[in-house]
């Protein structure tokens, strides 16, 4: 996180190559990404203790939601023509991050 924070460029041009659209292999890396997503689920979710969720919590889809929220936040960013900032971003996934433990998880695990 620290280089991606000294080299704000490397992180602009990350962003721009996931949202990439007339570049010739647009369509491969939107599959690559897609990929990514639902195997890093698996990886990273494989040893989740589903007993510390509501009865109506699905992880799955919480995941699938801060990808979208991260997806928003970053197209706000473009549209503003904001410089991307790790730090701001990190903070802000952290604050939806425990909304969701807050709606998600039982009440004796918050």
């Amino acid at each position: 996180m620290q280089v991606l924070a000294q080299n704000p460029f490397i992180l602009s041009f990350s962003v721009r190559s996931f949202y990439s659209e007339k570049e010739e292999i647009s369509d491969q890396l939107k599959t690559e990404n897609s990929n990514i997503i639902r195997e890093n689920y698996h990886r990273y979710f494989q040893h989740i203790d589903y007993s510390k969720f509501k009865e109506n919590a699905d992880p799955e889809h919480i995941f699938h939601m801060l990808i979208w929220m991260m997806d928003g936040y970053l197209h706000a960013q473009k549209m503003t023509q904001k410089p991307l900032n790790l730090y701001e971003i990190d903070k802000e996934f952290a604050q939806w991050v425990e909304l969701f433990k807050r709606n998600s998880y039982r009440e004796e695990f918050q």
